[in-house]
């Protein structure tokens, strides 16, 4: 009839079996075994031993994108006329502070490239969430510190 491999797959280890099936009422056992992994984690600590790669990895991959996410802001404001193609031109423009160009824009009406400047430094500065809690939540810290900041 032939043979049958068993296996038994753990989080930590693996074991299988060589069964001769010539006779399928009485099965033979031809070999069998299991082969245990050390422990993924240091000793002391308990972490796990591929974190560092792990964060490594992670800060690479966010550098990428935000590297990627910059270049294709960069691309659609040239395509669309708000920033210029020349590099040196570039250059000027992103000496310009931005937050004096939005305070600019409350009186006066702002050239493309100025615009343009505003919005890449949107794409750079992107997301950024306040730290600051809830403010709907009534705890003794709304009464201090930030009671302060909102008076």
């Amino acid at each position: 009839m032939g043979y049958r491999f068993a296996f038994d797959l753990g989080t930590n280890s693996i074991g299988w079996s060589v069964l001769n099936m010539a006779n399928p009422a009485a099965p033979k056992i031809i070999d069998m075994g299991a082969r245990i992994f050390q422990d993924g984690r240091e000793a002391k600590t308990g972490t796990p031993l591929n974190e560092a790669r792990r964060m490594a990895r992670q800060m690479r991959r966010q550098r990428d994108r935000k590297i990627r996410r910059k270049n294709d802001m960069l691309r659609f404001l040239i395509n669309n006329k708000l920033m210029p193609k020349n590099e040196d031109d570039r250059l000027l423009i992103a000496r310009l502070d931005p937050y004096e160009l939005r305070a600019a824009a409350l009186e006066r009406k702002l050239k493309p490239f100025e615009l343009g400047r505003i919005m890449m430094q949107f794409s750079i500065r992107r997301g950024v969430k306040s730290a600051r809690k809830d403010p709907s939540k009534n705890d003794s810290e709304q009464e201090g510190m930030l009671g302060g900041i909102n008076s």
